[in-house]
């Protein structure tokens, strides 16, 4: 489902339980993501941040059973994906575990701090590793 250009936010739980979508283009307006945006549509299978978002609230992915990798552009100045997993763009704080991996993870050693809620919703996460490097662990990681 494309959203139109010149969208520049979507809000807190805006598509809560669309369960039917299975892919979103979001446009290259879009600055902001609200808290929980996406929660629950577990046939979400992929997404793709543009280099415009800038604000991505907590949680938006929360439920997303199927989302197994979050890609951000390129050339997005605040975000960027490591192996799936959605981060700051110096890498060094991670913002969200997508919900639709499973098996264990090993926290990358340029992660320095653990947003809050980083890890919720993820069902088949089985096991994570923790390197010397995290330094902050935000509230209710997991």
């Amino acid at each position: 489902m494309p959203l139109p250009y010149g969208v520049v936010a979507i809000g807190d739980w805006a598509f809560r339980d669309c369960t039917g979508l299975t892919s979103v283009t979001l446009p290259g307006s879009l600055t902001t993501i609200g808290e929980r945006a996406f929660l629950g549509c577990t046939g979400l299978l992929s997404v793709t941040l543009p280099h415009s978002v800038t604000n991505i609230g907590d949680c938006p992915f929360y439920r997303c059973t199927s989302l197994a990798f979050i890609t951000v552009e390129a050339s997005n100045r605040a975000y960027s994906s490591l192996d799936g997993v959605l981060v700051n763009k110096s890498q060094d704080s991670l913002v969200e575990y997508p919900p639709g991996q499973s098996g264990g993870y090993v926290v990358p050693n340029s992660v320095a701090s653990i947003a809050d809620k980083a890890f919720w919703g993820c069902t088949g996460l089985t096991s994570v590793t923790i390197p010397d490097s995290v330094t902050s662990i935000g509230h209710y990681v997991a």
